[in-house]
């Protein structure tokens, strides 16, 4: 058995996938919060209520759309992470792992890191991150 496989290891993604209670942990545990997004439908992404909270938001208030983070991320940064997209989806081995400016509810400046990596389809096509 590989330090890869070890049985513990397996016996977690196993878990994982039958109960929600470790995603919900896992949540819960991450400083800025979590996203997913729909690839194919730019638009739509998942975002945590921890990501709207760090940022000073009720997250009962916030769509779960691209643009309701793209509307308080610094222009540079912006510009940044969809260059650093691109490079991902290039080339998967480029890391799509940079620190970007959000503007906080109350105008102050908060700096996140923001980590991903693009999900493929059965077909090789990639439609998530």
């Amino acid at each position: 058995m590989s330090k890869h496989d070890h049985y513990l290891k397996q016996e977690l993604y196993q878990r994982f996938c039958k109960t929600t209670e470790i995603f919900d942990f896992l949540q819960e545990a991450t400083l800025d919060g979590l996203w997913y997004w729909d690839i194919e439908q730019g638009e739509h992404e998942w975002l945590s209520e921890r990501f709207w909270t760090t940022l000073g938001y009720d997250p009962s208030t916030k769509e779960h759309l691209a643009s309701a983070w793209k509307d308080i991320i610094h222009p540079e940064d912006l510009r940044a992470v969809e260059r650093n997209f691109e490079k991902h989806l290039a080339d998967p081995n480029h890391p799509f792992d940079q620190v970007v400016r959000y503007t906080h509810q109350d105008g102050s400046t908060v700096w996140v890191r923001c980590r991903g990596f693009a999900l493929k389809d059965e077909t090789g096509k990639t439609t998530r991150m």
